[in-house]
């Protein structure tokens, strides 16, 4: 099923995936239905764990597998519009929308980082999501501003 997503994608970035890719109308052998699927497989076989796998799978393709928590998940659910494949079509939305600032984001990570392994735009969405659902996000700032502005005060 993996391979079968990786070769719809034709060495696409996932933000760069057509919004068809993500809509139920298009089905099946959308990238969108493929990941439906491998997650609807993994609640189905005894013993998998849906998270490990997903875990798995964005770590062999960053650019591509989305990492996704139940709480990023719940987070998500309330923004699946009919006709959405699965919570991914919320991401890529979100992620086309705001593909500016996270390219932004994108570099000055890179810039702090010195070039080692670089952060794709999708696992910065991931981190932001997650630091969002988990109710990290403004501690986050606040620690960021600290490192940045020192004996600045934190928002």
């Amino acid at each position: 099923m993996t391979d079968a997503v990786h070769d719809r994608a034709a060495g696409r970035p996932f933000p760069e995936l057509p919004d068809d890719e993500f809509s139920v109308l298009a089905e099946p052998g959308t990238v969108g239905a493929g990941l439906r699927r491998i997650r609807e497989l993994c609640s189905e076989t005894p013993g998998v764990s849906a998270k490990h796998v997903v875990a798995a799978l964005h770590h062999h393709r960053p650019s591509l597998v989305p990492l996704l928590s139940r709480p990023t998940r719940w987070q998500l659910l309330p923004h699946v519009r009919e006709g959405d494949s699965s919570v991914e079509a919320v991401i890529h939305r979100e992620i086309r929308a705001n593909r500016a600032a996270l390219s932004l984001l994108q570099e000055r990570v890179a810039d702090l980082l010195h070039g080692d392994a670089p952060l794709t735009v999708l696992r910065l969405h991931d981190v932001l999501l997650w630091l969002s659902a988990t109710l990290r996000l403004s501690h986050a700032v606040a620690l960021g501003q600290a490192a940045v502005q020192p004996g600045s005060r934190p928002v």
